[in-house]
């Protein structure tokens, strides 16, 4: 018995995303993920490397949160990433 595949992934994990991200690539890449929600942080000069990371899969940026929470330089919002084309 096993479980089914996920279509929706929540990521919320405070500072560990890009890592957790990087090594999910069969994950994110199989056609059934159709999106994911992600706290996206860039600090200033140094922009995220997730939106890459989830281009990669196949993932782009579809909706952003108007809500922003800053702390040490760092400016973080909740991103939601679509695959297009889903099946």
């Amino acid at each position: 018995n096993s479980s089914p595949f996920p279509s929706l992934i929540k990521l919320d994990v405070d500072g560990l995303e890009e890592n957790i991200l990087a090594g999910g690539m069969g994950v994110l890449s199989d056609p059934r993920l159709r999106s994911i929600l992600v706290e996206v942080s860039d600090a200033p000069g140094e922009p995220s490397k997730i939106p890459a990371i989830l281009e990669k899969a196949g993932l782009r940026p579809s909706s952003v949160s108007d809500w922003v929470y800053e702390n040490s330089g760092f400016k973080c919002r909740n991103t939601i990433f679509e695959r297009r084309n889903s099946p």
